[in-house]
């Protein structure tokens, strides 16, 4: 995350890394969900042995919380994040379900 109030200063204030890894965020930014009020941040990953889908939570003092790591879906490829009121979905291309968390919000 970074601090850009000073456009010609910009520091960066907290990071994460995810090594091994590659998401579809890299060439689709529909794969990319933020909600800057509620602090999110989620994105489908895939990794060496296997996928998930990332909710982190977001705050100025603690940084980045990974708060869900989903991986039991049909297809990450493909997967989408949609946030309404107090539940996350999940939602998959290839597949007519949609994951539900409630209370992580």
């Amino acid at each position: 995350m970074f601090d850009t109030g000073d456009p010609v200063h910009v520091k960066e204030l907290h990071t994460v890394v995810l090594r091994d890894s590659y998401s579809n965020v890299l060439s689709n930014h529909k794969a990319f969900l933020v909600s800057a009020l509620k602090g999110l941040i989620a994105f489908p990953i895939g990794e060496e042995s296997n996928s998930a889908y990332l909710i982190y939570r977001y705050d100025t003092q603690f940084g980045f919380q990974e708060v869900v790591r989903f991986s039991d879906a049909p297809s990450l490829e493909d997967a989408r994040g949609v946030n309404i009121g107090r539940y996350f979905y999940v939602c998959f291309e290839k597949a007519y379900k949609c994951m539900i968390w409630n209370g992580i919000l």
